[in-house]
């Protein structure tokens, strides 16, 4: 595996968000607790972003062979062979331009440059956490109750209800959209 091209985006996003952190942190000051709450925000933000693309982007019924191509490509191939590294971490070319237009939206709607780069920060905290818990999901048998929990959530959109539970990071959203389906310990052993 080619470590590398596979963990780009984790050294590519590291380096702007802390960069622009940095940076903001250096023009105007912001208290920590100011800087924690936007990065809180930008968490949670993340996590509306993570269920909408993968419940509306990610699993879209394409209708041209050039958006189905772009949709197996984003996603689907990794429902067909969900062990494969390859397809499990979002690639630059599908994150980028979502990245991209986050901090346009971000900063047209604050009208600060420096709130953005906090809501950034917050915004790629919590994509390594769902990279990671992605990870975990379909590589490693979790030791730590919630981390089983999130484990046998996602595996259950994999291999029995691909139309639910679509938030890796956290079922909460499921939840506040209507696609949550609770997890019974009857259902599979994914562990």
């Amino acid at each position: 595996m080619n470590y590398w091209k596979e963990f780009f985006p984790f050294y590519f996003y590291s380096i702007i968000a802390a960069s622009l952190a940095i940076k903001a942190s250096l023009y105007k000051n912001y208290s920590l607790f100011q800087i924690a709450l936007l990065a809180i925000v930008g968490i949670v933000s993340w996590m509306f972003l993570e269920y909408g693309l993968h419940r509306f982007f990610f699993h879209y019924k394409a209708k041209t062979p050039t958006t189905k191509q772009l949709v197996y490509r984003m996603h689907l191939a990794h429902h067909e062979n969900p062990k494969a590294l390859d397809s499990l971490f979002s690639s630059l070319y599908t994150s980028a331009p979502i990245a991209l237009l986050y901090c346009l939206l971000t900063w047209a709607i604050t009208g600060s440059w420096q709130i953005m780069s906090y809501l950034f920060l917050g915004l790629i905290i919590g994509y390594f956490c769902y990279e990671l818990l992605h990870y975990q999901a379909h590589h490693h048998t979790p030791k730590i109750a919630i981390l089983k929990y999130l484990k046998k959530y996602h595996m259950l959109h994999h291999h029995q209800s691909s139309n639910l539970r679509f938030g890796v990071t956290s079922p909460f959203i499921d939840w506040l959209f209507g696609t949550y389906k609770a997890v019974s310990s009857k259902l599979l052993n994914y562990n």
